[in-house]
């Protein structure tokens, strides 16, 4: 039979989508799905790390042993550039049990200001 599956999977979002918020919130105002490039690194064991992609709906799912990893939309050892890349998040902590995926929500910052 096939090894027990265990991973990550959740959905993506980004905000602010509006250049101001306002009080009451605007509805059209709120966190949407994106889609990003989520790079995974091992903390626990250690390893290499990896991608998942979110789709244009924010879901995303990866396939992961079990143990510790680091969320983040750069990837692990980046030293940063002269400009921020947006949407960016993280770095996120995951813990990944066996035969179970672990639900983890991002959200992302669309840089708008």
């Amino acid at each position: 039979p096939p090894p027990p599956r265990s991973g990550i999977r959740g959905t993506v979002y980004v905000s602010p989508v509006c250049p101001v918020e306002k009080n009451p919130p605007d509805p059209n105002c709120k966190p949407k799905p994106t889609s990003l490039t989520i790079y995974v690194e091992p903390i626990a064991p250690a390893g290499e790390w990896f991608t998942a992609d979110s789709g244009t709906d924010g879901r995303y799912s990866v396939e992961a042993a079990p143990g510790k990893y680091t969320l983040s939309s750069t990837p692990p050892g980046y030293l940063g550039g002269p400009m921020q890349r947006y949407p960016s998040f993280g770095p996120l902590e995951v813990v990944v049990r066996s035969n179970a995926f672990t639900e983890r929500d991002i959200q992302a910052d669309s840089g708008i200001r």
